[in-house]
């Protein structure tokens, strides 16, 4: 009987599955990696998107001077020497809630007349909502960089 030869083409089988498998292993190690870095990138992006508009929504439920922010919006599209007090006012909102480091910039649209801007950022995530006050739609926008 020839045990010799069966024993070591064996042994070279099994180390050939072993390369195959740690091969295998390897291959998802890296793919892993990249799958969980995407993942991360897209939940960061999905975390600021919830940010903006829950900022958003909370500036839109918020009376400022007894008044609802609808009518401060109109009032500052009728007479925008109102605006200041109003800019100051969301400013220190949007510098006392977002996380520092955070850029924003925050706009309100009448039709396609700029009524109200605050802020730098040019790209980056937006949020929108609308708000109507008498026949007339103020559009809203907080862009988070």
């Amino acid at each position: 009987m020839n045990f010799g030869k069966t024993s070591s083409r064996g042994q070279a089988e099994v180390v050939g599955l072993l390369v195959i498998v740690l091969l295998l292993l390897f291959i998802g190690v890296i793919f892993l990696r990249f799958y969980l870095l995407d993942s991360g990138a897209s939940l960061s992006s999905t975390r600021q998107h919830l940010d903006a508009q829950h900022l958003l929504q909370g500036i839109i439920h918020l009376d400022y001077s007894g008044k609802p922010f609808a009518v401060v919006v109109a009032d500052c599209h009728l007479d925008p020497s109102f605006c200041f007090a109003f800019t100051n006012i969301l400013t220190d909102i949007f510098t006392t809630v977002l996380r520092p480091g955070t850029t924003y910039q925050f706009m309100v649209l009448a039709e396609e007349d700029v009524v109200l801007r605050i802020g730098t950022c040019e790209r980056g995530i937006v949020s929108t909502s609308t708000v109507s006050v008498a026949d007339t739609f103020y559009d809203l926008r907080l862009r988070l960089c």
